[in-house]
């Protein structure tokens, strides 16, 4: 633990081996400083048109795969995304509403900056990604409330609220 948390560049590399014998691969940790914030994200999403731009489809399939909705953060520094929540439903319809509204701490969600950008993805069952959309905190409560993905697939806010959602230490404080 200590190794990794002393790693220059706060990128730990080291090689696997199993029972002393032989290189079986390398390890890669990478960290990030993480900004605590107690501000959480309360939303509600509809999608339009759906499309699916895999391969060999291009926005032209009759229908879409079965998918779901993950939200993902940027990595500092990158161009690489990794999922901080995933919708607990699956779709297969071309314009579903992800109802009911669901929470998302700003913490897991841009780890604190309004600015960082975040990606919803729509993943088929495969595990892959197969349309995008990407924005930041501030640009959605600025009032872009439409995100346009590829093929004509849209994702719509019917609701995007920041509320402060107290820790337990806040519980704690306050004589509860």
């Amino acid at each position: 633990m200590g190794k990794i948390m002393g790693a220059r560049a706060q990128m730990f590399t080291a090689d696997l081996t199993h029972n002393g014998s032989g290189n079986r691969g390398q390890i890669i940790i990478r960290s990030q400083a993480i900004q605590q914030s107690n501000e959480a994200v309360k939303m509600e999403i509809r999608l339009q048109n759906v499309n699916n731009v895999t391969g060999g489809c291009a926005g032209m399939c009759s229908e879409p795969q079965n998918y779901h909705l993950q939200i993902q953060k940027n990595v500092p520094g990158t161009d690489n995304f990794v999922t901080c929540f995933r919708h607990e439903r699956s779709f297969r319809d071309r314009n579903p509403n992800l109802g009911p509204s669901f929470n998302v701490h700003m913490t897991a969600l841009c780890n604190g900056n309004p600015d960082a950008r975040i990606r919803f993805a729509l993943v088929g069952q495969n595990g892959q990604s197969f349309n995008y959309f990407e924005s930041t905190v501030n640009q959605i409560r600025g009032g872009q409330m439409t995100l346009d993905g590829h093929a004509g697939t849209t994702l719509i806010f019917n609701r995007f609220e920041i509320f402060i959602q107290p820790t337990f230490v806040d519980y704690l404080r306050s004589g509860w």
